[in-house]
């Protein structure tokens, strides 16, 4: 879900920014709000360079996608790692507290 809306907003910024015409930006865009993600593998423009372009564009999108996924999921993975600590630490000191 996270990749995919983060790869849909992402998109018409990447459009701006490349050399594509405003009626290819509109095609894509139009493809893309269609078919959602996977337009990605029939992007087809008017020439064949054209078409790499909007698939480099799209590309650059997805691959900011995957940044922002990895993040959250390091993220994820470091708050379990502090939690599965701190219970471990608690038990030991609970241990030690029973024992004496």
């Amino acid at each position: 879900m996270l990749l995919t809306n983060r790869t849909l907003s992402t998109l018409p910024g990447h459009l701006a920014a490349s050399d594509l015409g405003t009626a290819d930006r509109g095609q894509v865009l139009g493809m893309v709000s269609d078919a959602g993600i996977q337009a990605g593998a029939f992007l087809r423009l008017s020439t064949g360079p054209t078409t790499a372009e909007a698939q480099s564009v799209y590309g650059a999108s997805f691959t900011d996608a995957l940044r922002t996924c990895a993040l959250v999921g390091g993220i994820g993975m470091l708050a379990a790692a502090v939690a599965l600590a701190t219970i471990g630490v608690r038990k030991t000191a609970h241990n030690a507290a029973a024992g004496s």
